[in-house]
């Protein structure tokens, strides 16, 4: 099983944080997925690093629910995020250091998780759901969506 997550935040940073995941079965169908807002927009701590954090989070949540001894693989086109899972890198920042945990937990009750980093092309399906929650939170806004700086 695999799951991919993805984060944004725009048009700056704190901007609209939003995430998007997407869970795929051993024969690559779809068959679970996810995507939101990661904060509340445009305050403090609405980054993108969040937004991707919330992303693995809500994934695994989905993955604990519905199949918790899932032999998982975690995609993520974010270095940071996968480096801070796989214990190569600190978690510095105050801002992520319960999102880190949370996720670390989450990970714990599945039966096996290995996190890969993936360039974000490869990352596409939970790209989309991220970059939809970001439309949809626009759009609930009556407004049209800023053009997207870091996407595409």
């Amino acid at each position: 099983m695999a799951l991919f997550f993805d984060g944004l935040a725009e048009p700056q940073n704190p901007g609209v944080a939003c995430y998007g995941f997407v869970v795929l079965d051993e024969g690559g169908e779809v068959i679970g997925e996810g995507k939101g807002l990661a904060g509340e927009p445009f305050r403090p701590g609405s980054t993108n690093n969040r937004a991707e954090y919330v992303g693995l989070i809500e994934g695994l949540k989905w993955v604990v629910l519905t199949c918790p001894e899932a032999n998982l693989v975690v995609n993520g086109d974010s270095q940071l995020v996968i480096r801070q899972m796989r214990g190569e890198y600190a978690v510095r920042s105050p801002n992520l250091v319960s999102l880190h945990g949370e996720a670390r937990a989450l990970a714990r009750r599945v039966g096996r998780v290995r996190f890969e980093w993936i360039p974000r092309k490869e990352n596409e399906l939970a790209d989309a759901r991220s970059v939809q929650a970001y439309e949809e939170y626009w759009r609930s806004q009556g407004r049209d969506p800023p053009p997207m700086r870091f996407r595409r």
